[in-house]
């Protein structure tokens, strides 16, 4: 069977220093089947891997449920 279930389809990252955070901040965003933009900013840094692997894993999991695209918080 089937199904039309929102997916993401790729993902992609961009840093840069944030005075709104006062620090080097990375947006990650994920791009729905309807090329739409999904994003988290992460704090760059120690253990920016790890944190960034769970944006990703958070944005997938937006996408699948149907949430509007947008920043999440």
């Amino acid at each position: 069977m089937i199904t039309n279930m929102p997916h993401m389809v790729s993902w992609s990252e961009t840093s840069s220093y944030s005075l709104a955070h006062d620090c080097d901040m990375a947006r990650i965003s994920g791009f729905d089947d309807k090329c739409q933009e999904h994003w988290i900013m992460v704090e760059m840094g120690a253990g920016y891997r790890e944190r960034r692997q769970e944006a990703i894993e958070r944005l997938m999991e937006s996408i699948e449920a149907g949430d509007p695209a947008g920043e999440l918080k």
